[in-house]
C-alpha cells in the first residue's frame, strides 16, 4: 500500500519546504515532490501571542479604570438600631455628648429610604408607610431606644425612640411614638430636638446635616 509522508522543514524567514516521500514497501522511500510555501517564523508567532495578551490587558485595564460614578453605591438613608447593650450609650442619650462612632449597628435599618414616603426638612416630619409606622410603635422604651441616623453609609447622629409616658429627659434627637401632637398627619412622626423639649448641647443641629438632605433629595423623598 502506498503512503505519503510530509516532513516539514523549520523556517526562520518567509518560506519553508515540505519534502514528500512515497512508501513502496520493500523498495524503500522515493522522493516525489518538493513544495515551497510561506512559513511563519518563531518571532512572528510570538508577536501574535503578544498582541493577544496586550489586547486582553487593555480590556482588563478599562474595566478596572471604570469611572468612579459607575461603582458608586446608590444613595441611601436609614435609621439603625444598635446591636449591643443600651448601657453603652445611655450616658450619651442623657448628656448629648460622647463617642458613639464605634457602636455596632443592626442590619437591616429599622427605617430605610424605601419606608419613607416624604420627609419635610424644615420641621423634620417623616411620613412613612403604614407598615413602618406600626413597626415604630413597638420600638420605644421608657429609658429610650437608641438609633443611629446614617446617610450614604455615613453615621450622622445618635437618636432615640421614646414614648410620651416617659419622664426621662433625653438630649439627642428623639422620635416619640405615640405622639401627643394630634396635628400630625397619618403615619407621620417628628424627629424632635430632644425630649420632652428641645435640647441642644452644641450649636449644631445634626438633623439638618447637609449629607442627610442630599441623600433624601437623591431618593426623591424631600417635601
Amino acid at each position: 500500500m502506498k503512503s505519503i509522508f510530509i516532513i516539514p522543514a523549520l523556517g526562520s524567514g518567509t518560506n519553508c519546504t515540505d519534502s514528500r516521500f512515497s512508501n513502496h514497501g520493500s523498495h524503500g522511500f522515493t522522493r516525489i515532490k518538493k513544495r515551497i510555501h510561506p512559513c511563519p517564523s518563531v518571532p512572528s508567532v510570538v508577536n501574535r501571542w503578544s498582541y493577544k495578551l496586550y489586547h486582553y490587558a487593555v480590556l482588563l485595564g478599562l474595566a478596572i479604570a471604570a469611572p468612579a460614578a459607575d461603582l458608586k453605591p446608590p444613595p441611601s438613608f436609614g435609621l439603625y438600631l444598635i446591636a449591643e447593650p443600651v448601657d453603652s450609650v445611655r450616658r450619651i442619650l442623657h448628656q448629648g455628648t460622647g463617642d458613639w462612632s464605634r457602636v455596632t449597628l443592626k442590619l437591616p435599618p429599622v427605617v430605610s429610604g424605601e419606608d419613607i414616603r416624604a420627609y419635610s426638612f424644615t420641621n423634620h416630619l417623616v411620613t412613612v408607610t403604614p407598615e413602618t409606622f406600626q413597626r415604630l410603635r413597638r420600638l420605644p422604651s421608657i429609658p429610650g431606644t437608641p438609633f443611629v441616623a446614617a446617610a450614604n453609609g455615613e453615621r450622622i447622629y445618635l437618636g432615640a425612640f421614646t414614648t410620651s409616658s416617659s419622664s426621662i429627659p433625653l438630649s439627642v434627637p428623639c422620635i416619640t411614638v405615640p405622639s401627643l401632637d394630634t396635628t400630625l398627619p397619618a403615619n407621620t412622626v417628628r424627629i424632635s430636638l430632644g425630649y420632652p423639649g428641645p435640647y441642644l448641647k452644641t450649636n449644631i443641629d445634626r438633623r439638618s446635616d447637609e449629607r442627610i438632605r442630599k441623600a433624601l433629595a437623591a431618593l426623591g423623598k424631600l417635601k
